[in-house]
């Protein structure tokens, strides 16, 4: 289920996130949805994600995850206050 992929990766970079006073919150769309694939490697892939949002966003802001379903998939978007990465 993706609430449970999102709960292993938040609970992964909780820690990093509250030392820069940071809140990681999900918004509840679609987190009974099943997904296959590696749960391991979705994991590593959410982790990162966050990671880098904890990393590039600014102390005290705020990081939201949406997980949303589409035709064949579910679309997770990790919503962060950091200056991204310019088009090229």
């Amino acid at each position: 289920r993706v609430g449970e992929l999102l709960d292993t990766a938040i609970t992964t970079v909780n820690e990093a996130a509250a030392a820069k006073a940071q809140s990681v919150s999900v918004t509840p769309a679609c987190l009974d949805q099943v997904v296959e694939g590696d749960r391991h490697g979705l994991v590593q892939v959410l982790t990162n994600l966050l990671s880098n949002a904890i990393k590039y966003t600014p102390v005290r802001s705020q990081i939201v995850v949406q997980a949303a379903r589409a035709p064949t998939a579910v679309v997770i978007d990790v919503i962060d206050r950091g200056p991204g990465v310019l088009p090229k």
